[in-house]
């Protein structure tokens, strides 16, 4: 009689079982789901007369559905198989023993290979001392995956790690048992990766008058040059962002720098009402939002 054992974790259950004999899976304990696969169950029970069944997934297999190979294998085949994970265990009934002997068990998994990881893009928010990488990982595996970045599909780079300069080239690898994917590569220049610092509104008033108007008054973070702001409204219920104007009476254009650290803007409000209005400051692309 062979002896051995085998345990493994599926979820949270760890399930310990001592063997006699053993058990398998063809083509392997990974596979692309759809395919078809066999599950082998052979048998070093000290019993001449003993008969193998097999529980999958805690369904008991009919004997109908189990080929014998011989006395001690037996075999049981499933078509489409796509349950993404699985456990069987094998059991021998002997006629002279009042308890069944377990034979052996696995685990095994169906899923797919990982996708080609698309959209990779990394910022720097002002700061910040990290690379931030974001790309999307494309469909679910159903299996673990190993990649040159966690498979959270983002992640923190700290700068201290990036001693090269400031050209990188860069690019995401996924992988598990049934393959491995390269995104494109992205060539970056960390200069421009920073983005400014999210503007901050301070305070938004509406006056009470026969031509109400609303008062908004926001604060640039960034202390970086060259960075362009822009103040817009809309109606809650509306699709269209109307661009405001500065207290220079000057509409803010992209290319226009504005300087100082705190801005106050007066605009008519008589349509949309107060409570119908949300607002937001733009810098460089990061926004703050005011909901009133």
């Amino acid at each position: 009689m062979v002896l051995s054992s085998v345990h493994w974790n599926h979820l949270t259950s760890v399930i310990n079982v001592r063997c006699s004999g053993y058990v398998w899976i063809e083509p392997a304990p990974v596979i692309q789901m759809g395919l078809n696969i066999s599950i082998n169950c052979h048998s070093t029970v000290n019993c001449q007369m003993a008969k193998l069944y097999m529980i999958l997934n805690n369904s008991h297999i009919e004997d109908k559905l189990l080929t014998t190979i011989n006395k001690t294998t037996v075999q049981l085949q499933l078509h489409d198989f796509r349950k993404p994970y699985s456990t069987v265990l094998c059991y021998a009934k002997c006629p002279s023993k009042a308890a069944n002997m377990v034979v052996c068990g696995t685990q095994f998994s169906a899923g797919h290979p990982p996708d080609s990881p698309t959209n990779l893009t990394c910022v720097i928010y002002e700061h910040s001392d990290h690379l931030t990488c974001a790309w999307d990982a494309g469909k679910y595996t159903y299996i673990n995956e190993e990649k040159a970045f966690p498979s959270t599909a983002a992640l923190n780079i700290s700068l201290s790690k990036l001693q090269g300069g400031k050209l990188y080239s860069i690019w995401v690898q996924a992988k598990n048992d049934l393959g491995t994917a390269h995104s494109d590569q992205l060539q970056v220049n960390l200069e421009d990766l920073v983005i400014p610092a999210t503007p901050v509104i301070t305070n938004v008033k509406t006056t009470d008058s026969s031509a109400p108007r609303t008062i908004l008054h926001w604060k640039k973070q960034t202390s970086m040059e060259n960075i362009y702001c822009e103040e817009r409204y809309k109606a809650l219920a509306d699709q269209t962002w109307h661009l405001l104007c500065t207290i220079l009476s000057v509409c803010i254009k992209p290319n226009l720098v504005i300087p100082p650290l705190r801005v106050t803007l007066s605009f008519s409000t008589e349509t949309p009402t107060r409570s119908q209005l949300m607002m937001l400051v733009l810098c460089g692309g990061l926004v703050h939002s005011y909901l009133d």
